[in-house]
């Protein structure tokens, strides 16, 4: 395509293939575009950002999960060997940006730290590989950065199982400034059909449908593919808690560490385990931001309590992993009431067993047998229920559940693997160790429970 600038420049912006073209010409405001490898997203990224860049004077972002995937991308070579063809055009290494004559400014951005995305007002906003990066990324810093100029988004990628991604995506089908695309990496005309069906004979299927046909994907590797918002997003009044509880991960201070985390819940007469608040953060100084942001929850649960109790209940109780004793050590020094967890070579494996008998549905009794306090939005007393919920608005704690997963098979043998990826799980160990809190320490040792006694 050619684009000729206020300035009476003429350059060339890559050609786009029809599949491509079609979004190019869609007039809504915010794209979704979830495509199968090597279907040319990255093209028709650049193509948006120099356009916009040359049309409408402005300030435009790229946007990927971090620095080495947005190189691997090619992302950045590609806009500066295109943007090079303006006079006048200033390429700054330093920053990743390009600072066009007209004004306009194109800067490549890494999601790694969502806080230092802040401040800006972008007329437009490219999403590489979206489902990699944070829900927060977008909703709490991106979005709002395009307020000023009602500018747009195009969201580009490829899935990453049922993650926020997914529920951006059946959203966006229903909004009127949205449109989505579903496209397969045979859309792209330049892409041989053999060669995509010869890689499918060394893929799983999941693997295949993921990764080529842009499928978000089947259950088969998820942990916990219970998790279902419709059931475990607790959207009626907060109900009275019988007790307070929590878990703790201890993270590292550097950017690109593993992230700290803290889950929060009040348990209810009916022994469900409701999440009230959940923190995730990582770099510096975050020891004391994880303090602080625990003093604060302790000081809302007080208030709770206060409003809502019937009866006295004293403070959370946290749990922690017990390898991480510097961490429980300071916060039990600020007067928490933190405790290790059991630990044990079974410990995960346990705990994800736990998990499981709290995510699933199980026969709820009629309301004329027992009285449910604080029953769901859409559950009312009378069907099946779980035994787990987050409030309604609670970060993290849905994404961080419906994303983990196990290794898929190797070999063809294709022992499956007992063990979870070890991937931003840093939420689900929190959580994990809320359930045992609560599971283990009033139940007792999770493979003792609901053994059948044997008859004499």
């Amino acid at each position: 395509m050619v684009v000729a600038t206020k300035t009476k420049q003429t350059i060339t912006l890559p050609a786009l293939h029809p599949g491509q073209q079609d979004i190019a010409e869609s007039k809504a405001r915010f794209k979704v575009v979830v495509c199968g490898r090597r279907y040319g997203k990255t093209t028709l990224g650049e193509w948006f950002c120099v356009k916009g860049a040359l049309e409408d004077p402005g300030i435009y972002w790229w946007v990927g999960p971090n620095f080495p995937s947005i190189n691997a991308s090619g992302a950045w070579a590609m806009l500066k060997f295109l943007c090079r063809q303006i006079d006048g055009i200033a390429v700054k290494e330093s920053d990743r940006s390009i600072i066009f004559p007209n004004g306009s400014e194109i800067w490549i951005k890494s999601a790694d730290n969502p806080e230092t995305l802040r401040g800006s007002k972008l007329k437009g906003v490219v999403l590489d590989e979206f489902a990699q990066t944070k829900e927060t990324t977008w909703v709490d810093v991106l979005r709002p950065a395009l307020t000023d100029w009602k500018g747009w988004a195009l969201f580009i990628g490829t899935p990453a199982g049922r993650n926020w991604a997914f529920r951006l995506f059946e959203r966006a089908r229903l909004r009127s400034t949205w449109e989505t695309w579903q496209k397969p990496t045979t859309d792209n005309p330049f892409i041989d059909p053999n060669e995509v069906d010869d890689a499918r004979l060394d893929m799983s299927e999941e693997s295949f449908a993921q990764e080529y046909l842009a499928d978000f994907g089947a259950s088969q590797y998820l942990v916990f593919p219970e998790i279902n918002q419709a059931f475990h997003e607790w959207r009626g009044p907060v109900p009275e808690f019988i007790s307070y509880h929590g878990g703790m991960d201890f993270g590292g201070d550097t950017i690109g560490a593993h992230a700290s985390t803290v889950a929060t819940a009040g348990r209810t007469r009916n022994d469900e385990l409701i999440i009230i608040d959940a923190f995730e953060e990582s770099g510096p100084n975050i020891a004391e931001r994880q303090l602080h942001w625990v003093m604060e929850r302790e000081l809302e649960i007080t208030k709770l309590r206060n409003f809502n109790q019937q009866r006295p209940v004293g403070p959370p109780l946290y749990l922690a992993d017990k390898t991480q004793m510097v961490g429980i050590q300071f916060m039990k020094r600020m007067g928490l009431n933190v405790k290790p967890t059991k630990g044990g070579p079974d410990s995960v494996s346990e705990g994800i067993e736990l998990m499981h008998r709290r995510f699933k549905l199980r026969p709820n009794v009629p309301r004329g047998m027992h009285t449910f306090v604080g029953t769901p939005e859409g559950l009312d007393g009378v069907g099946d229920r779980p035994r787990f919920f987050w409030l309604k608005g609670v970060p993290y704690v849905q994404e961080a559940l419906e994303r983990l997963r196990y290794p898929e098979p190797k070999g063809e043998d294709r022992v499956e693997s007992k063990n979870h990826l070890k991937v931003k799980d840093d939420m689900f160990d929190a959580i994990r160790y809320l359930i045992e809190g609560v599971d283990r320490h009033l139940l007792g040792d999770p493979q003792k429970l609901y053994t059948i006694p044997s008859i004499v």
